[in-house]
């Protein structure tokens, strides 16, 4: 049985573009389990990118970026590496209460990593920073990518010849609207 998470109150809340330093993650060497910190984001706007990511310092951390509530690596890490043991009882979504897509991790060898959704709705966004071994004195951020102003027809921006316009970023699915003037003859 693990421990429930601890409440909003509890973790600590990331701000745009406002790095968090001196962050630490220390497990126990002996156990088989991760120990955690846990952080959130509250999205006011729509965002065509929400990126949290982590650098410096040394050690292992690892990184999970849930939609519907904190996730423990500890009860949850095997998804979709493994099978669920659980299928013929229970389907996915209604025994862990996620979707695939309510999820995304970052679990590289070091402490730079880096977790990303992409057309972000409001709502409270959950982080839970893990480590099997221990991560010291790294950083933690929260980048918000708004959407672009023309991201509508009526919104469309002019392209002059001769002045460029970017740089660009965008994700599958989303619509950037330009128009040029085209003189007759």
């Amino acid at each position: 049985v693990t421990e429930a998470p601890p409440s909003l109150d509890e973790m600590t809340e990331l701000y745009n573009g406002v790095p968090i330093p001196s962050q630490a993650v220390k497990a126990d060497r002996y156990s088989y389990e991760a120990s955690m910190e846990y952080y959130y984001v509250n999205v006011t706007d729509n965002l065509t990118e929400l990126k949290i990511e982590t650098y410096s310092g040394r050690g292992n951390v690892d990184l999970i970026l849930s939609s519907n509530g904190p996730i423990n690596p500890n009860t949850y890490y095997y998804y979709p590496y493994e099978p669920i043991y659980y299928e013929e009882y229970y389907e996915y979504e209604d025994y862990y209460g996620y979707g695939q897509d309510d999820i995304v991790w970052s679990s590289n060898y070091d402490n730079d990593e880096e977790v990303n959704f992409f057309d972000v709705e409001p709502g409270t966004y959950y982080i839970t920073a893990y480590s099997y071994e221990k991560a010291t004195d790294f950083t933690i951020v929260a980048d918000f990518t708004y959407a672009p102003a023309n991201a509508d027809p009526s919104t469309a921006i002019e392209l002059t010849p001769g002045i460029a316009h970017g740089p660009m970023s965008g994700y599958d699915g989303l619509d950037q609207f330009f128009y040029v003037d085209v003189a007759s003859g």
